[in-house]
């Protein structure tokens, strides 16, 4: 909802980004339609076909997409202990003096 009161805002108080807005309206706008499609291919066949600016801007907002993502599973396999094995063996490390400041 943040998105849509920005867009509020450039458009009724004017902003020199206006092609951007544009162009990030038309991502969005591919972005519905990807979540119609059925295959990998199908998405790929349509990222090929938006312009330099389109695809600066889908690769910026999957960008984000894929690092919430991951940000999300380690969270859930820190809270699964899924890393506490590591986590003790790199204390365990430090304390036997086998690590060095980076």
């Amino acid at each position: 909802m943040d998105d849509f009161f920005g867009i509020v805002h450039i458009l009724f108080f004017g902003n020199s980004r206006l092609p951007v807005l544009a162009n990030w309206l038309a991502v969005k706008s591919e972005l519905v339609y990807f979540s119609g499609m059925s295959s990998v291919y199908e998405i790929e066949t349509a990222v090929s076909k938006l312009s330099r600016q389109e695809l600066l801007a889908f690769c910026d907002w999957f960008s984000g997409f894929d690092d919430a993502a991951w940000d999300k599973q380690f969270e859930e396999d820190v809270a699964a202990g899924h890393l506490d094995a590591l986590a003790d063996e790199a204390i365990r490390d430090s304390r036997e003096g086998r690590c060095r400041d980076l």
